[in-house]
């Protein structure tokens, strides 16, 4: 009987670890035409593919000036400029992985 109950809460602590700790976010590396650099970038797969998409456009809905992402003129976040080691960082500091 008492093995039921700890099994069960075991099951119970697992499952509520993963929904708590599942993120939807990933890591990936934009490439700004202007400036001509790569910054990182963690957010959700499609986030990071509509970020891309309007620098390759330049359509202004979103931009970079400095190292700072802007959507609609709203400063967003500051970001990371590409490497090795930044994104191993950013990897680890999130707990996310590369887009895939």
């Amino acid at each position: 009987m008492y093995l039921y109950i700890g099994l069960g809460i075991i099951i119970i602590l697992v499952i509520l670890y993963f929904s708590f700790n599942w993120s939807s976010d990933s890591a990936a590396c934009i490439y700004d035409h202007i400036s001509r650099k790569s910054f990182i970038i963690v957010n959700d797969k499609q986030v990071i593919s509509d970020i891309q998409k309007s620098l390759n456009k330049q359509d202004g809905l979103y931009h970079i000036k400095g190292d700072k992402l802007y959507k609609r003129n709203k400063l967003i976040k500051r970001m990371v400029e590409c490497s090795k080691d930044n994104m191993k960082f950013m990897m680890d500091k999130y707990g996310v992985g590369i887009v895939g």
